[in-house]
């Protein structure tokens, strides 16, 4: 599945990069069913800025099939990132899932009226092959890897629902502040 999504926001590319790369901590929880986000150092390479986020969802967001099957502690997942100019490389993982990628994207951020045009082209790479065999999952038991690729599909246009709005108001609050 190829996913673009674009929307503004309300301020020039520097800003609206820097916050994209910078500010999760602060504005990740404002996204549905996302209870944490914690950001490692930066690591400079001559690829780029390498930034991993480390997410954690609310455990109300997993569907009741799959808990079980998920740590106590809560749905937890991690993008890593390279920022180079004014793009940025991501690559998301669910640790409980399996080493593999689940879904990778790039963002670019480029000026446009009234602030920055943030692009999105992403895809999803869920491979139920893969989970079924990180998880131990039986073949008679593939209807619960069609519950995880649809949870992980629902995760991933919420979080692209939201983005624009949820940058937004976090823009709106940080210059008000200031």
């Amino acid at each position: 599945m190829l996913v673009t999504h674009h929307y503004t926001v309300p301020a020039p590319p520097d800003v609206a990069l820097a916050v994209h790369r910078d500010e999760a901590a602060q504005y990740g929880g404002r996204f549905p069913g996302v209870a944490s986000v914690s950001i490692d150092p930066p690591r400079c390479t001559p690829d780029g800025l390498h930034i991993s986020q480390h997410w954690r969802g609310d455990r109300s967001i997993i569907p009741a099939p799959l808990r079980p099957l998920i740590a106590t502690e809560g749905f937890r997942w991690r993008i890593d990132t390279c920022w180079e100019g004014s793009a940025c490389d991501w690559r998301l993982t669910v640790p409980g899932l399996g080493p593999s990628p689940l879904i990778q994207g790039r963002y670019v951020f480029l000026p446009a009226p009234g602030g920055t045009r943030v692009s999105l082209c992403a895809e999803l790479l869920f491979s139920p092959d893969t989970v079924r065999r990180h998880l131990g999952v039986a073949r008679w038991q593939m209807w619960l890897l069609q519950v995880v690729e649809q949870f992980v599909r629902m995760l991933f246009s919420a979080v692209l629902e939201h983005s624009a709005q949820v940058i937004c108001a976090h823009l709106v609050n940080k210059t008000a502040a200031a």
